[in-house]
């Protein structure tokens, strides 16, 4: 078994996973202060089409905070035919 650190729990209780847009500095921030398990930077809903661009270099920023903080961090896309 994993040990426990205060930095990363293991995945299996990983519980928590907190969506932000891709492009909100503000609640990307907001979402690492919040003690979830996992950050996942949405590009799909949460950011518009024209914004994510722009949101692919501040998501790379929040992962290198996430990284960090020993948070979990994803991206949600759409399919790559779909803007991707």
């Amino acid at each position: 078994m994993t040990p426990i650190t205060p930095s990363r729990r293991p995945p299996f209780l990983r519980r928590s996973w907190m969506f932000v847009p891709g492009l909100d500095a503000a609640a990307q921030a907001d979402g690492l202060a919040s003690g979830a398990d996992a950050l996942v930077a949405d590009l799909e809903e949460f950011t518009a089409a024209v914004d994510r661009p722009a949101a692919r270099p501040r998501i790379a920023e929040l992962f290198a905070s996430c990284r960090a903080q020993g948070v979990v961090a994803a991206v949600r896309i759409n399919k790559l035919e779909d803007d991707g």
